[in-house]
């Protein structure tokens, strides 16, 4: 059976086109954790989506890691392991052990947990395990632990869906009418900062995925093409690092833009946009200037320069102090 696409629908086999595959898997939204151990001295954490719980008694959890994985040798042989599920205020922590570093622990919080095993520091929960049993996975391995202990406080949890992060919100349909909704917070005086921003991101955010929709094209791949185009020709690591997502979303972006014949690879592993993907490049910046304008038409050039500069000073500062 060979790949097929319509307007609406991609369908194959999924031994003949694997990473068509793992983007039909990547639409179910998942949380993201961090799973750590120790054997012999050597740390070891990745991150992982494929976490479950498994059973209430004995309490038992299930995660699997990759054969081909750097730290396979260490969790399979390791007794004890912690699981830190991700609260939404920690993308650079899955960043973190989502990449290749040779020592992913150097810029993270981390507490030494049971049986010495190092756990991550502020995640919303963690749950600190015996290794149980594991099953063989094909590529991977399925490892059940035992949770010895657990602890969990209250937050926005983070959430991995369609090679891209995201939190949690009410369902559209069970949220007021947005009109209503618009109404209420510009005649409100007393909500905070943060309830303003977070209503203008999501306000705003919403009104542009217009754009993108238009062209067929999602927010991973936007950044891709963004950061090419500002940029220049990049490896997929840096690429990364400059467009603010995971490794796995850079590679699945990459992989689809090149397959709709928007990027190519130069050689050594360097990647680059084509003539078509300049121009839509050049179409999608331009559709960003639109939108800029129609949102601040109803401002003063003074005004909108005041927000710009408020919010880099909000920025810059709420960084320098996380640091």
């Amino acid at each position: 059976m060979t790949t097929t696409t319509t307007a609406a629908t991609i369908s194959g086999d999924p031994s003949e086109d694997t990473r068509a595959f793992r983007r039909a898997l990547g639409q179910f939204a998942t949380g993201v954790t961090v799973m750590t151990t120790e054997v012999e001295g050597k740390k070891a954490g990745v991150t992982a989506n494929s976490f479950s719980s498994l059973s209430l008694d004995p309490p038992l959890i299930l995660w699997s890691i990759a054969r081909t994985s750097r730290s396979f040798p260490i969790f399979a042989s390791a007794t004890h392991f912690a699981v830190s599920i991700l609260g939404a205020n920690q993308v650079d922590v899955s960043q973190a052990f989502a990449s290749s570093s040779e020592n992913k622990f150097e810029n993270v919080p981390w507490r030494e947990g049971l049986s010495g095993v190092p756990v991550v520091e502020g995640a919303i929960a963690t749950l600190e395990c015996s290794t149980e049993t594991t099953y063989d996975g094909g590529d991977h391995i399925i490892m059940v632990g035992r949770v010895e202990r657990y602890t969990y406080t209250e937050g926005d949890v983070l959430l991995y869906v369609q090679g891209r992060y995201g939190v949690a919100d009410e369902h559209p349909l069970l949220k007021v009418n947005p009109d209503q909704q618009v109404e209420e917070v510009v005649e409100r005086e007393d909500l905070s900062l943060p309830t303003l921003l977070y209503f203008a991101h999501h306000a705003l955010s919403a009104q542009f995925e217009t754009y993108r929709l238009q062209h067929g094209i999602r927010r991973a791949e936007s950044r891709v093409i963004f950061t090419l185009e500002t940029e220049g020709p990049l490896s997929p690591l840096e690429i990364t690092r400059r467009s603010y997502l995971v490794e796995r979303a850079t590679r699945e972006a990459l992989d689809t833009l090149v397959s709709k014949g928007l990027v190519a690879e130069q050689g050594n592993g360097i990647y680059a946009l084509t003539p078509m993907g300049a121009e839509l490049g050049r179409r999608l910046g331009q559709a960003r200037r639109e939108f800029e304008r129609s949102i601040t038409a109803s401002m003063s050039s003074e005004d909108e320069r005041k927000i710009k500069e408020v919010l880099h000073k909000l920025i810059r500062d709420n960084y320098e102090r996380g640091q």
